[in-house]
């Protein structure tokens, strides 16, 4: 008998923390074109902005790909969101993704 309720108990709870279906490609490129139409009537963007901080805030890096030819060349990509590039070592890092159209 027991095990006559587990299984709605089992397929209750996969119902319920089943993964959000994927973002349909009309919709993502639809909300990439109305991105783009609020930065171009945006107040603000003609105001140049300057890091003064750290290069990159620490967090956890989810990948790392360095060039074997010139390993003070590599990529690291952040779990917290952009994939930055560097050739001193770390020493100072270039965003690579800042101008790719997504909806991160």
């Amino acid at each position: 008998m027991n095990r006559l309720l587990c299984i709605p108990a089992l397929l209750l709870t996969f119902g319920i923390s089943a993964q959000s279906p994927a973002t349909s490609a009309r919709l993502v490129q639809e909300s990439l074109a109305q991105k783009e139409a609020m930065e171009e009537i945006s107040l603000i963007k003609n105001i140049v902005l300057e890091n003064v901080g750290p290069s990159v805030m620490s967090g956890r890096v989810v990948d790392l790909a360095v060039n074997p030819d010139k390993p003070t060349e590599f990529f690291v990509a952040y779990a917290s969101g952009g994939l930055w590039h560097t050739q001193n070592n770390g020493t100072s890092f270039e965003p690579v993704m800042d101008k790719t159209p997504t909806q991160n």
